[in-house]
């Protein structure tokens, strides 16, 4: 998926609306997977 992502974003001004919108959805989606490995269960300290 992050290699759609990036694909889109080299040609997002060719992108319409509606594909803009799905590529910003298609971020935040990697973005919060991303986000939740990162963070440490609880009562764990790095």
């Amino acid at each position: 998926m992050l290699l759609n992502l990036q694909t889109a974003i080299e040609h997002l001004d060719k992108l319409t609306s509606r594909e803009v919108a799905d590529l910003l959805k298609e971020t935040e989606i990697v973005l919060r997977d991303l986000l939740a490995r990162d963070v440490p269960k609880s009562g764990q300290v790095d």
